[in-house]
């Protein structure tokens, strides 16, 4: 969705940047979604709050520059 809107951009196509820098495809699963209904609309987003809730259900940090991310408590890597 980033890259489709235009907020984000890669040098190479996404399947190969998240294998050179070793990203997991992480599916949603029914234990996201209902984690997705308890996470707080700090921020805007849909998807993002997606992405907040799975980090919280497998410990996984996100990558971002997005400073909405901070009110989650969640681990962050910065950009």
């Amino acid at each position: 969705m980033k890259i489709a809107t235009g907020r984000l951009r890669l040098r190479e196509p996404l399947g190969v940047t998240m294998i050179a820098d070793d990203f997991t495809e992480l599916p949603v699963r029914l234990q996201h979604t209902e984690e997705f209904l308890r996470v707080p609309r700090h921020h805007g987003d849909p998807f993002d709050r997606m992405l907040i809730a799975q980090a919280r259900i497998e410990g996984a940090t996100i990558v971002t520059h997005d400073r909405a991310f901070e009110a989650y408590g969640i681990p962050v890597i910065w950009t």
